[in-house]
């Protein structure tokens, strides 16, 4: 009985010891997977980000490039404009703001060239001034024009009221406080619920494009 029993026992480490080999041998399979996986998505990402980096510096290299014609674009175009803004300026006179309660139009010169549909069909100089008569803005400082406007990204006014115009024309507008810059103050020129009157001018836009990131490489790898 004594020996039957030793014999079991025997069998029965036996079959322990193999088990346990069978696991232990499992698991390291288990960890070298698992650590080559790591591997794996370490180098993906890493390769990601190499590309999403390489694609930044591109683009930061482009947009320079990019900005530069800008400012070329507009240093030649400014002189050809600058001194019919200059003659509109005597336009800047007071006037009633109690009575703006609606958009005002007024074409001082049609344009000759396309007409404009939506506000990114053209940009914009302009002269902007309160109803006392002050000029707040204008594209024609110093004897110099700053880069035409977009007026997309204009105050309400601005977007509606240059609709209809044609590029090469000129229009004044007068702007209700709730189509400017409603109840918030811009400076002491432009206090709250103020009424604004605008001049402005219709140049063609820009055939220019500005550079992009490829959307792929941002949504795989991260973003800005």
């Amino acid at each position: 009985m004594s020996s039957t029993t030793s014999k079991t026992q025997r069998i029965g480490i036996i079959v322990i010891a193999v088990v346990m080999a069978i696991g232990t041998i499992g698991s390291f399979f288990i960890m070298i997977v698992a650590s080559k996986n790591q591997e794996i998505d370490l180098k993906e990402q890493t390769e990601k980000q190499a590309k999403l980096s390489e694609a930044i510096k591109k683009y930061q290299q482009e947009n320079e490039e990019f900005q530069k014609k800008v400012t070329a674009e507009a240093n030649e175009l400014g002189p050809k404009y600058l001194a019919e803004v200059e003659s509109y300026k005597s336009y800047a006179q007071p006037f009633d703001g109690s009575k703006v309660t609606e958009l005002g139009i007024k074409d001082l010169k049609q344009g000759d060239g396309n007409e404009v549909k939506t506000p990114d069909d053209m940009r914009a100089y302009y002269i902007g001034w309160n109803d006392k008569g002050k000029i707040f803005d204008t594209s024609a400082k110093d004897g110099k024009m700053s880069a035409p406007f977009n007026p997309s990204s204009a105050i309400p006014g601005w977007q509606r009221g240059v609709i209809g115009m044609k590029i090469g024309g000129v229009r004044e507008l007068t702007i209700p406080a709730n189509l400017a810059y409603g109840d918030k103050s811009r400076g002491e020129d432009i206090p709250a619920n103020s009424p604004l009157k605008f001049i402005i001018f219709a140049i063609e836009k820009s055939n220019l494009k500005a550079p992009e990131l490829p959307k792929d490489l941002l949504s795989e790898g991260g973003s800005l």
